[in-house]
């Protein structure tokens, strides 16, 4: 019995379908957040709830980030699959507040690195919030630790900004 290896082009090949199928993804908005609550310790209080993108992809199902933010960072599709997660959840949690306005007191979306270093980010961020009629205090944007490490000069006067205009970081 001889194990499976699969070649470096048929590797190569996966990786540029996968990339493929995530453009077209993002393109049609069909990612979309999952939105996980976090609840007080004790009270079980719904404090807020975090973005986590999941893509329903039609041949392999419901991938997990981990299957595909790997492709999406060699592709340059990172700051594109930010900014569709940061529209659906703003989006989401203004329809939640059409209905009832004092169930989810704010969402963490997470944006990555290259979203930071991007120019306009700021502008694309707070004009997320006033198209759904969100309160800047209503969004926490998570960052990532390489952020910090390798990227807080360049990104330094973004989070400034965001922060300064009242979104929590």
């Amino acid at each position: 019995v001889v194990e499976f290896q699969p070649s470096m082009y048929e590797s190569n090949l996966r990786r540029f379908d996968l990339h493929c199928d995530l453009q077209s993804a993002i393109a049609q908005g069909d990612l979309a957040p999952y939105f996980q609550p976090i609840v007080q310790l004790g009270s079980h209080a719904l404090l807020g709830v975090e973005a986590l993108v999941r893509w329903d992809h039609p041949l392999l199902g419901l991938l997990e980030p981990n299957s595909f933010l790997d492709v999406a960072k060699e592709t340059g599709l990172t700051v594109p699959l930010d900014m569709l997660v940061l529209d659906h959840s703003c989006r989401w949690l203004a329809s939640i507040d059409a209905t009832d306005p004092d169930l989810i007191p704010w969402i963490n979306v997470n944006l990555s690195p290259e979203s930071f270093l991007e120019p306009g980010v700021v502008d694309r961020v707070t004009g997320t919030l006033e198209r759904y009629g969100l309160r800047p205090d209503r969004l926490g944007i998570e960052i990532t630790e390489d952020l910090m490490s390798e990227h807080a000069i360049e990104a330094g006067d973004a989070l400034h900004q965001l922060n300064a205009a009242g979104i929590r970081l």
